[in-house]
């Protein structure tokens, strides 16, 4: 295992994330090592980087099932997940990998999960709530002293199709006692819980905080709410133009203003994952300004008609809960680069930024003012979000394929179609992906050099063939 590899990796739906610190942090007290994404990373390509090679370290693979991963659309936990399979090829059957959790009663023959997870044993634990004999059997598994076989399964007897011979009951199964190190566990785990008596944390992916800072609930009168200086979460446009089926638009027009404010080097930007957990979900400006630990919320709405945009926002103080700034703008399509700079300024200014640089010189480098390619690559931008499999990643390249047919310098939609393609071939080690992948990035960094997107692309395209 690499140096910051941990022992557990927990893998879940964002839905569940409250259940699954939980489980991180009663398997903490005990003194083990876990992965548990609250995270810095970006998504995308950030995600893949990061979020890969703990799974291809990490001793045990834990995959948290509710009927939130059946019903979630959209989500990292299915790539997690199929990660987690694919190593499995590689591991020994005696070896053990897979320990699926159930926060429910979903069972293992009716969730929507890989067949793989059917054929181990799942522990039962409503909330997170972790008894000891989750913490005792993740021990043993850990323990090379301590083998259990095949990858954490029950035995043939009860797999799927096979005869029921008599079993012993689930504890048996999962609880081998150990007086000194259950000792050990039962004084951590009540301490543990005495812990969580103070306050429940946010479930919410970002770094973990300190102790003494989860020693007081984010909502106690005598915290503090002190956010770092030039700190900004943009929150997903709501969609004025009454038809859902320009949800991509919105979204895609609210993901490239936060790209563009991440580019001013001087503000601290949340993550596209993180600000975009909150669509649809009525939460007050306050608690998702604690929870992201941000000073400033950027929020609005985008109305389309035909070639013209109307896009409003506006900025709020976290803290006090006033307006900095708000305005109301009109563009024809092929404006919206420009738009961009200007809401990017207005922010910096509102926040008291002193620019270093030229913004626009920074913003609008790789884009487009075609108004058909823009379109197509904010459908190519959603499709990419949305996607969890090789299909799903296909109808992402034909739409940015669209975009650069409209526009051949499309620089930003050359580098998306890169990470799409070479999605794909992870999915299937797919040869041809993969040399499109690197052409598109390659063209990407030929026609815009200063272009991050493109060098990502690139970067993207070199860890995925060192991993195959």
């Amino acid at each position: 295992m690499t140096g910051d590899s941990k022992a557990v990796f927990l893998s879940y739906a964002s839905e569940d994330a409250e259940a699954a610190r939980r489980i991180a942090d009663t398997l903490r007290a005990a003194g083990i090592e876990v992965w548990f994404d609250k995270s810095e990373l970006r998504g995308g390509d950030a995600w893949d980087r990061q979020i890969r090679q703990q799974i291809h370290d990490c001793r045990l693979f834990v995959p948290i099932v509710s009927a939130n991963t059946d019903a979630r659309v959209e989500g990292y936990f299915r790539r997690e997940w199929r990660l987690a399979v694919d190593r499995t090829h590689d591991l020994s059957d005696r070896v053990p990998f897979l320990v699926p959790v159930a926060l429910d009663s979903i069972s293992e023959q009716g969730a929507d999960v890989p067949d793989a997870f059917r054929h181990v044993h799942w522990t039962r634990m409503p909330g997170g709530e972790t008894p000891l004999t989750f913490i005792d059997r993740v021990q043993r598994l850990l323990s090379p002293q301590q083998p259990e076989t095949a990858a954490g399964a029950r035995p043939a007897a009860v797999l799927p199709g096979s005869k029921r011979a008599s079993s012993p009951p689930p504890d048996a199964r999962t609880f081998r006692p150990k007086t000194i190190s259950l000792a050990v566990v039962v004084a951590l785990t009540t301490a543990a819980i005495a812990y969580f008596a103070f306050g429940r944390f946010s479930a919410w992916h970002q770094p973990m905080p300190s102790t003494a800072a989860l020693a007081v609930p984010a909502n106690s009168a005598s915290s503090v709410f002190a956010p770092p200086p030039h700190s900004v979460a943009v929150l997903p446009f709501v969609n004025m133009s009454g038809d859902p089926k320009q949800e991509y638009f919105s979204d895609g027009m609210t993901e490239e203003i936060l790209n563009s404010l991440t580019r001013v080097n001087e503000l601290q930007v949340v993550a596209r994952t993180s600000s975009f957990s909150f669509k649809g979900k009525d939460t007050d400006i306050g608690t998702i300004a604690r929870k992201l630990d941000v000073g400033a919320i950027l929020e609005g709405s985008i109305r389309r008609s035909g070639q013209t945009v109307r896009i409003t926002a506006q900025l709020v103080n976290a803290v006090t809960g006033f307006h900095l700034w708000s305005q109301t703008y009109d563009r024809h399509l092929r404006d919206v680069l420009q738009l961009q700079t200007e809401i990017a300024n207005a922010v910096a200014g509102a926040l008291k930024v002193t620019l270093l640089y030229d913004v626009a010189a920074q913003i609008e480098v790789g884009g487009t003012r075609n108004p058909a390619a823009l379109d197509a690559y904010l459908r190519g931008l959603k499709a990419y979000w949305a996607a969890s499999d090789a299909p799903g990643f296909r109808d992402a390249i034909a739409a940015y394929t669209e975009a650069i047919n409209l526009d051949s310098n499309y620089a930003l939609a050359l580098a998306g179609r890169s990470r799409a393609h070479t999605a794909v071939a992870e999915y299937g080690d797919q040869a041809p992906d993969l040399e499109k992948a690197l052409q598109d990035a390659r063209r990407a960094i030929t026609v815009t050099p200063t272009l991050a997107e493109a060098h990502v692309a690139l970067a993207y395209f070199h860890r995925s063939t060192l991993d195959a």
